[in-house]
């Protein structure tokens, strides 16, 4: 017998992988999205308020990391690959800077199930610039405590993400 989709554990990589070959893999990238949101606009703006100066630190660092990557992938899309390194460790700093520690640990499931989904859909020569920019500004309204500006940026990001995968799911 087999059990409806409402029972799979989506969050599971061979579940995952099975699911983004079907016609629902839209709907799990959109509920992976959804989530990111809820989550993430909540956690940057812990993240600006609570974050130690150490974790402010950690945070600008991911951001340089993330950007480094960018820019060598841009020069070499083959080194496309650190950006999907350098691009999670970025939010896992955010979410490190929130003190809360269940947060850090919901993040890492969600994190390697949405990276797994998109990585079959992304196409690195058109979005790299546009999530180093997004980035940079999220870290700069929290390393300078901005709590409704990270807010903002975190809200605006996730938003050009969604708008993203919606025009390479209609192209």
């Amino acid at each position: 017998m087999v059990r409806s989709h409402s029972y799979w554990d989506i969050l599971d990589a061979g579940v995952l992988d099975i699911t983004m070959a079907t016609a629902r893999s839209n709907q799990v990238v959109g509920d992976f999205l959804e989530t990111r949101r809820i989550l993430e606009v909540a956690a940057v703006a812990l993240a600006a308020e609570r974050g130690s100066a150490e974790q402010l630190d950690n945070n600008r660092r991911a951001f340089e990391s993330l950007e480094e990557a960018a820019k060598t992938a841009e020069l070499n899309p083959l080194a496309e690959e650190n950006v999907f390194k350098a691009h999670p460790a970025f939010h896992a700093a955010i979410f490190g800077a929130t003190g809360n520690t269940a947060l850090v640990k919901m993040l890492r499931p969600l994190q390697k199930a949405l990276q797994t989904a998109m990585r079959s859909m992304t196409r690195p020569d058109h979005h790299t610039m546009q999530v180093l920019f997004n980035h940079e500004q999220i870290m700069k309204t929290v390393t300078n405590r901005d709590v409704e500006g990270a807010r903002a940026a975190m809200d605006e990001h996730l938003a050009a993400s969604l708008a993203y995968i919606e025009s390479i799911q209609t192209s």
